[in-house]
C-alpha cells in the first residue's frame, strides 16, 4: 500500500511539474516506469519450470538445477539462500508445512525438509511408475500427475517414507493436478480434464471427463470453479459445483498458448509464453472481462505474487520481478507501413531513410508519429543504411552477392543513385559505415576502407584481414570499433585510410554482436544470446571489458542517445536502459512491436524501429528524470542532480547537486519499491551554487539499510530530479 501511495504521488508531482513548466518540456515523452516495469532479475542455471512461495521465500525448480530457495524480500536484489541438487528433470512443487513435495520426472517424488531454509535436506523419496510432472497434497496424501501413467497416490503420513498406495491410468498424459474435496481434477493433455474420485485412495477411479478443445496443461480451483489452461484454445472455465457434472461455462481465447493460471482476489492471471501475463476480471466467472496485460519476455513458465510484485520464472532467464500495479504494456506512438520489409533505418534532419527490401524509402517526419513516404528509389534487396552529411551508404543483396551503393540524399524528395562497389566474390558484407569521404565495409573476416570523394567512382583504399572473425562495425570519426563472436572488442584507426592500424584489442568472456558508444564506454549485445556487455575505451590501445549484465530479451542491435540505450529485440520489440552509470545500465522499459525489431534510430522525442514486415514502428522516448528534455531558451532554473560518489558505496556516500538560484530543497532516499528510507534534506532554504548531502547508509529509524539499489530524489521549487545508487555490504 505504501508503494501504491508513493507511485500515485510521484505521478501527481510529475503532472504538476509538467503543468507548471510546460515550456521546459519541449517534446512528448513516456514514463515507462508507470507501465510494465522490471524491478529485478536473478539469472539461474538450467531451464525454469515452477515457483511456489512461503512468505518472502520462493521455492524454484529448474530442469537440471534441482531445487533453489530464493529470498524475494528485496525484488531488485533477490538472493539465492540455498539449493539442493536432485536427479531427474525437476518440474512441479507443492509446499505444505515445513515440507516441499517435488515432482521430478523419471525420479518420481521427493520430500524435502525446509524447516531450515538455509539447510535443505532430502527427507524421503519414492519412484512413481511414470514421469512425475506435478503433485498436490490433500491431508496425508500426495496426488502425483504421473504423465503417461495417469494419477498416482502416495501416502505421506511418514514424510521420510512415502509409500505408493494407489493409481489410475488416464487416457491422456497427466500434466497437472488440483484437488477439491475427495476429487482430483487432472489436466490430461489432449484428453481434457479427468475428474478422479479418490475417496478410497487405494482404488481411485475416473468419475467424469470434461473434453477441452485443445491440450489441458494445468488446473486452478477456487470454490466451485475450475480454470483450465488449455494450450492453444486459451482458458476454459468449468463449473464444478457438482464434480460429476462438471462442464465448461466460459472460455477465454488468449491468442497464444495458455500454460498456467493463478488468482489474486478477483483477478485471474494467465501465463502465456508468447504474450506474457494476461489479466482478467472474474468477479463473474462465466463472464470474464479482459484487463490490460503485463508484458513479459517470452517463455514465462510460472509465476507467484508477493506483496505488490509478481515474480516470473522464465524458461531461459531465471526469475524476474515486476510491479503488479502498472498501467499494462507501454503503447506505441505511431507507425508507417512500408511495401516490403523494413530492415534498417537512419535519420537526417526531419526525414527517415528506410532500407525496405527492393527500394529505399524516404519518409517526412513533420508529423513524427504519422510519417508520410515522400520519395523512393528502387534497390536490389536493400538491407542496411548509414548516412553522413548528404551521402547515404546502402548494402544491397543481389543474387547472393553484396554491394555497397551510394545515394545522394541532399534533396530528400529526390534521392539520386550514385556509384556502387561490388564486394569481392564470397564476401559477406553485413555492416557499413561512412565518415566524410571514407566509407567502411565489413564482412565476417575483413574490413575495407573505400574512397567516396567521388560518389560515382568508388575505389578501395585499404583492406585488413581480421583473423578473429567479426560481427559489427561502429564508425566514429576516424575510429572503427569491431566486435564479433570471438569475444572481444577491436579498435582500428583509419586516420590514414590507405593504411589502417589496429590500435587495441580487449577480450571478454562473451560473444559480442551489435554495439553503440556512450562516451568512454561501448555497450554491446551478445551474439545469439541474452547478455549485455560493457567495455571501457578510455584507453583506446587497451579496451577493457568491465561488466556483463543479464538481459530479459535477446537483443539484435543497440543505439544510444542522451543517456539511454535502446535495444531492438527481434520478435520481442524494444528494451530501454538508463545509462546514468554506463557501467551498470538499468532497464526502465519494455515495448512489444507487431513485427520483428531489426534496427533503431533515435530522433527528437521519438524512437523509430525498423520492424520488418510491420514497417516502421514509432515509440516515445522516455522522460528524462534527471533534467527533462530542455528548451535552451527557457528561463527557468533547473537543479542539476549529479551522480553520488563513491558508487557503489559502503557505508557512506556524497550526493552532489547544483542550484542556479536559491530554492527550498527536499532530498529523500527511497528503496526501489517506493518506500521512503531516509530524509536527508527536508524543505530547507538553500542558496545557489554547488551543494552536497551525505547519506551514511542508515534509515530514518536508525537501522542500517539493506544492500541494494536506492533512488534519491531532489525537489527544488517546482522541479524534480532523481537518480539511482547502489549500497553494497
Amino acid at each position: 500500500m505504501a508503494k501504491h501511495r508513493f507511485e500515485k504521488s510521484a505521478r501527481l508531482l510529475i503532472a504538476i511539474s509538467i503543468a507548471l513548466c510546460s515550456t521546459t518540456y519541449a517534446k512528448e515523452c513516456l514514463e515507462y516506469g508507470d507501465y510494465t516495469a522490471l524491478r529485478g532479475l536473478l539469472p539461474l542455471s538450467g531451464f525454469g519450470y515452477d515457483i511456489e512461495v512461503a512468505g518472502e521465500l520462493a521455492v524454484v525448480t529448474r530442469q537440471q538445477g534441482g531445487l533453489q530457495i530464493i529470498d524475494l524480500s528485496t525484488p531488485d536484489a533477490m538472493v539465492v539462500v540455498s539449493g539442493l541438487p536432485l536427479s531427474g528433470p525437476v518440474v512441479g512443487t507443492t509446499l505444505a508445512g515445513d515440507f516441499a513435495y517435488v515432482a521430478a520426472g523419471e525420479s518420481g517424488l521427493f520430500v524435502i525438509d525446509m524447516a531450515d531454509p538455509e539447510e535443505l535436506a532430502l527427507l524421503g523419496e519414492v519412484d512413481t511408475p511414470g514421469l512425475a510432472f506435478d503433485v498436490a497434497v490433500a491431508g496425508s496424501l500426495g496426488l502425483v500427475a504421473d504423465y503417461d501413467s495417469g494419477l498416482t497416490i502416495v501416502d505421506l503420513s511418514h514424510p521420510s517414507e512415502p509409500i505408493l498406495i494407489g493409481s489410475i491410468d488416464t487416457p491422456g498424459n497427466a500434466r497437472h493436478v488440483a484437488v477439491s474435496g475427495s476429487y482430483a481434477f487432472v489436466a490430461d493433455g489432449t484428453a481434457g480434464v479427468q475428474v478422479v474420485d479418490f475417496s478410497n485412495p487405494t482404488a481411485p477411479f475416473i468419475a467424469h471427463t470434461v473434453d477441452t478443445p485443445a491440450t489441458a496443461m494445468s488446473v486452478l480451483i477456487r470454490e466451485d470453479t475450475a480454470y483450465i489452461s488449455d494450450g492453444t484454445s486459451g482458458l476454459q472455465i468449468l463449473d464444478i459445483s457438482d464434480p460429476l457434472a462438471a462442464s465448461i461455462i466460459a472460455s477465454i481465447d488468449t491468442q497464444g498458448f495458455a500454460l498456467r493460471s493463478k488468482l489474486a482476489e478477483n483477478t485471474l492471471y494467465i501465463a502465456d509464453p508468447k504474450h506474457g501475463l494476461l489479466r482478467y476480471d472474474i468477479t463473474s466467472p462465466n463472464n470474464p472481462i479482459q484487463l490490460t496485460p503485463l508484458v513479459f519476455p517470452y517463455d514465462a513458465q510460472d509465476f507467484a505474487f508477493v506483496g505488490e510484485h509478481v515474480f516470473v520464472v522464465d524458461y531461459h532467464f531465471g526469475i524476474q520481478a515486476y510491479g503488479v500495479n502498472s498501467l499494462g504494456p507501454a503503447m506505441l506512438a505511431g507507425s508507417v507501413d512500408t511495401p516490403y520489409s523494413a530492415h534498417s533505418i537512419a535519420l537526417k534532419d526531419d526525414f527517415a531513410y528506410i532500407a525496405d527490401g527492393d527500394r529505399l524509402l524516404v519518409a517526412d517526419l513533420a508529423d513524427p508519429v504519422s510519417p508520410v513516404i515522400v520519395s523512393q528509389l528502387l534497390a536490389v534487396d536493400a538491407r542496411s543504411i548509414e548516412i553522413d552529411g548528404s551521402l547515404a551508404a546502402v548494402i544491397e543483396l543481389a543474387q547472393g552477392d553484396q554491394r555497397l551503393k551510394l545515394v545522394d540524399v541532399q534533396d530528400p524528395l529526390n534521392p539520386i543513385a550514385m556509384g556502387s562497389w561490388e564486394a569481392p566474390l564470397g564476401a559477406d558484407v553485413s555492416r557499413i559505415g561512412i565518415s566524410g569521404t571514407v566509407a567502411l565495409a565489413l564482412d565476417s573476416r575483413a574490413l575495407w576502407t573505400l574512397d567516396v570523394s567521388d560518389p560515382m567512382e568508388i575505389s578501395v583504399l585499404d583492406s585488413m584481414i581480421l583473423t578473429f572473425g567479426v560481427e559489427d562495425l561502429l564508425v566514429d570519426d576516424t575510429l572503427a570499433f569491431v566486435t564479433g563472436p570471438w569475444g572481444g572488442l577491436a579498435v582500428i584507426d583509419f586516420t590514414n585510410p590507405q593504411a589502417m592500424e589496429l590500435l587495441g584489442w580487449g577480450a571478454s568472456n562473451g560473444r559480442e554482436q551489435n554495439m553503440a558508444r556512450s562516451g568512454d564506454y561501448i555497450i554491446a549485445t551478445e551474439y545469439l544470446g541474452d547478455n549485455i556487455f560493457v567495455f571501457d575505451i578510455s584507453n583506446l590501445e587497451s579496451p577493457t571489458f568491465i561488466s556483463q549484465l543479464d538481459a530479459p530479451r535477446f537483443a539484435t542491435s543497440v543505439e544510444i542517445a542522451d543517456g539511454f540505450a535502446y535495444f531492438a529485440c527481434d520478435d520481442e520489440g524494444l528494451m530501454i536502459y538508463e545509462l546514468s552509470d554506463p557501467t551498470n545500465p538499468w532497464l526502465i522499459g519494455l515495448l512489444d512491436t507487431p513485427g520483428t525489431a531489426k534496427q533503431i534510430a533515435v530522433g527528437s522525442g521519438y524512437v523509430y524501429i525498423a520492424d520488418g514486415l510491420s514497417g516502421v514502428q514509432i515509440a516515445w522516448r522516455p522522460c528524462d528524470e534527471l533534467t527533462g528534455v530542455l528548451d535552451p531558451h527557457d528561463p527557468i532554473a533547473i537543479p542539476i542532480l549529479q551522480q553520488n560518489f563513491p558508487n557503489p558505496f559502503n557505508p557512506t556516500t556524497i550526493i552532489p547537486f547544483t542550484l542556479e538560484r536559491a530554492e527550498r530543497v527536499t532530498l529523500n532516499v527511497y528503496d526501489m519499491s517506493g518506500r521512503l528510507v531516509r530524509k536527508l534534506i527536508s524543505n530547507e532554504e538553500r542558496g545557489l551554487g554547488y551543494q552536497e548531502a551525505v547519506w551514511d547508509g542508515l534509515a530514518d529509524n536508525g537501522r542500517r539499510a539493506a544492500s541494494g539499489i536506492y533512488l534519491y530524489r531532489l525537489e527544488a521549487g517546482a522541479m524534480q530530479s532523481s537518480n539511482r545508487m547502489v549500497l553494497l555490504k
